[in-house]
């Protein structure tokens, strides 16, 4: 029987983009920590500082590829649910 847990997958997708933005700011040292591009910035919440951006600001093309990804994640979650309710 195959069981699949969303929690590991989030917490794998969550460590990704961690990974995305390390390498872009290892790449990028010479640039002051505090530019965050399309606007975004650095936001204080409990004890975690989080990134926030207007998704106004981002390129139309950018916004394209955050949909698919999003339709394709949403998508990929339905199937495994749904295995999971078959099992």
């Amino acid at each position: 029987m195959y069981r699949y847990d969303i929690k590991s997958r989030r917490e794998r997708e969550r460590n990704t983009v961690i990974l995305i933005y390390l390498y872009y700011k290892n790449n990028n040292e010479n640039e002051p920590e505090q530019i965050i591009p399309y606007e975004g910035k650095y936001v204080q919440k409990n004890n975690n500082i989080d990134i926030e951006w207007n998704i106004n600001k981002f390129p139309v093309k950018l916004k394209r590829i955050l949909y698919e990804f999003l339709k394709m994640h949403i998508n990929s979650m339905d199937i495994n649910k749904q295995k999971e309710n078959l099992s």
